[in-house]
């Protein structure tokens, strides 16, 4: 049995100071109460495990038949998600949207930053970390939302009501199932502030998607910070960042920051990690391909709407409400 390494460190009980050499840690194999020779060997990303065997080859069409290799590849969705979305470089960020979402770049060095929950851990291209720092809602508030109001799964008319929708006020607290970044707090709950009768679908929907990135522009300052630099252009990737066409222009105003989404941004993990890992490590692409397989970009640039006032409140809003949530809710987590 074998694991890559930016597999099983998510298992803490690795020694990841060489992101090139990682290795088991007995002390932290003996603290998690594991049993050193149950723990898989570990191996490189890149590594070949074994070969496609011939019931499986006749399963995929005969492919393989020749001794077609099985490559380790990894499992990680943060890093495969990064080489899908050609950030191969040091500092190149990509914002993904899915079910969560998260800010993530690969960097040189091992470091941690508890106060905002965020870390950098083994990346599957060797010699490298790359940075977690995942907030736990996103395209989950979208669906959420589209459930309640009829418009679940029709994202054609969730376009038209978020195009069509005004200037409401309203403010979406996105922490429907706590948060992990930039604050570790499970107890956190959402909600919608500052809505009159006025308000309609596609302004709650509207709110909704301001609110995940209003979260999003939360989360940068310390991404930033732990990155020493700016994170722009932002590449962005994930389903959500496919369904709706809407929602790239609204993260470029709501962060201020050029946002280039990736071609077929639902694929980006997918490709990144099984594909174009497994295309390097048979010598069948280079890292020039796997920067091309998400070209071209659609970029979405900062239309000069200002949401400093709306960021504003909705820190406050974090600031006001969380102690009482937390005597709500801290029982339930």
């Amino acid at each position: 049995m074998k694991a890559s390494w930016d597999n099983i460190a998510l298992m803490w009980c690795t020694d990841n100071r060489n992101p090139g050499n990682v290795m088991y840690d007995k002390g932290l194999v003996r603290l998690a109460g594991l049993q050193m020779d149950k723990l898989p060997e570990i191996v490189s990303p890149a590594d070949a495990v074994g070969g496609l065997s011939r019931e499986m080859a006749g399963e995929l069409g005969g492919l393989g038949e020749g001794g077609l290799p099985v490559i380790s590849g990894g499992g990680g969705d943060m890093q495969c998600s990064l080489i899908g979305s050609g950030c191969t470089q040091e500092g190149e960020a990509l914002l993904y949207l899915g079910t969560s979402s998260w800010i993530t770049s690969h960097v040189k060095r091992k470091k941690t930053d508890v106060a905002h929950n965020i870390a950098s851990l083994p990346a599957a291209l060797p010699g490298l970390y790359f940075l977690a720092a995942e907030q736990e809602n996103a395209g989950s508030c979208l669906e959420f939302a589209c459930d309640l109001l009829g418009l679940k799964g029709d994202y054609g008319r969730v376009h038209e009501a978020v195009a069509a929708s005004g200037e409401s006020g309203a403010i979406f607290l996105p922490w429907l199932m706590g948060e992990r970044a930039p604050v570790e707090e499970p107890w956190l709950r959402g909600g919608i502030f500052n809505v009159s009768l006025s308000t309609g679908k596609g302004e709650v929907i509207r709110s909704v998607m301001e609110g995940v990135a209003l979260n999003s522009r939360w989360l940068l300052g310390p991404v930033d910070a732990f990155l020493g630099t700016r994170s722009e252009p932002l590449r962005m990737a994930g389903g959500a960042a496919r369904s709706l066409q809407t929602g790239p222009q609204i993260y470029a105003d709501v962060t201020g920051r050029r946002v280039q989404v990736v071609r077929d941004p639902r694929e980006a993990t997918v490709r990144g990690g099984a594909a174009m890992l497994a295309a390097m490590s048979t010598g069948l692409a280079d890292m020039d391909a796997v920067r091309r397989c998400c070209l071209p970009y659609r970029e979405f640039r900062p239309s000069g709407k200002d949401y400093s006032e709306r960021y504003e409140v909705f820190l406050e809003l974090y600031r006001k409400l969380r102690r009482e949530m937390r005597r709500m809710n801290s029982r339930q987590v």
